[in-house]
C-alpha cells in the first residue's frame, strides 16, 4: 500500500512539473521596450544630422510591419521631438481622414508614391512626413534577446520626394535572468527533454508498481 502511494506521488509530481513547464510565461516586455527605445534613438540621432531649411514641422505616420499596437510609433515620436524639426502631435479629423484613405495592406515603405505623400500637404503646418517599416520587434529564443529592426524615410509633402532615409537600424536587449529561465523552458529541445524525462519517470513508476504487485508473497 505504501508503495502504491509512493508511486502515485511520483507520477503526480512528474505531471505537475510538465504542466509548470508548459504554462510558464516570461515577462519579456521590458526587454522588448528597451530594444525598441534604442532603435528609435538611433533613428533620431541619424535625423539630427540633417538640416532642411524648408522643413520645420514633421508628422509621423503609423509604421508598417511589427507595430500593431502603435507603441513603436509613439516611441519614435518621443525621440524625434529632440530632432531639428517640430513633431506634430495633435490629431485632426482631416488627418485621420487622410490616414484612412491610405491602403496600408497594399503599400510598402519603398513604394509610397509622390502623389500620396503630397496629399499630406493639405494639413496646415505639415512640411514633411516620416514613415517606414518595423521589420522586427520580437524575442530571439536562441540568443535570449529582444530585437528591434526598422527603416524610416522622410518625404517633403510639397514635392512628394524622399529627402532622407535612415540606415537599416537594429537594436537588441538582453532578457533578465528570470525571463531567460522562463523563456528557456519553452525552447523545443527543452520541451522534448522534459517530456522524455516525465515519461521515463511515469514508466519506471508503473514498472516498479507492476513488479511489486506480481511479486510472490
Amino acid at each position: 500500500m505504501n508503495i502504491l502511494k509512493t508511486k502515485k506521488t511520483v507520477v503526480s509530481i512528474a505531471i505537475a512539473v510538465l504542466l509548470l513547464v508548459c504554462t510558464a510565461q516570461a515577462d519579456v516586455k521590458a526587454a522588448k521596450d528597451k530594444a525598441i527605445d534604442q532603435a528609435c534613438q538611433q533613428v533620431a540621432e541619424q535625423l539630427k544630422g540633417t538640416n532642411f531649411e524648408n522643413i520645420k514641422t514633421i508628422a509621423v505616420l503609423p509604421l508598417w510591419g511589427a507595430d500593431k499596437d502603435g507603441y513603436v510609433c509613439d516611441t519614435m515620436k518621443s525621440h524625434l521631438s529632440n530632432s531639428p524639426y517640430a513633431v506634430m502631435v495633435r490629431s485632426t479629423e482631416e488627418w485621420n481622414t487622410l490616414l484612412g484613405e491610405i491602403k496600408w495592406d497594399t503599400l510598402r515603405e519603398d513604394v509610397m508614391n509622390p502623389q500620396t505623400v503630397q496629399t499630406f500637404g493639405k494639413i496646415k503646418g505639415c512640411d514633411a512626413i516620416v514613415y517606414g517599416t518595423v521589420r522586427e520587434s520580437d524575442i530571439n529564443p536562441w540568443k535570449f534577446q529582444a530585437v528591434a529592426r526598422m527603416t524610416l524615410h522622410m518625404a517633403d509633402v510639397e514635392t512628394g520626394q524622399i529627402v532622407w532615409s535612415s540606415k537599416p537600424v537594429t537594436a537588441s536587449a538582453w532578457l533578465e535572468w528570470p525571463d531567460i529561465l522562463q523563456t528557456s523552458v519553452h525552447h523545443p529541445v527543452v520541451l522534448v527533454v522534459v517530456g522524455l524525462i516525465v515519461l521515463l519517470i511515469i514508466w519506471t513508476a508503473f514498472k516498479n508498481l507492476f513488479r511489486a504487485a506480481t511479486r510472490p508473497r
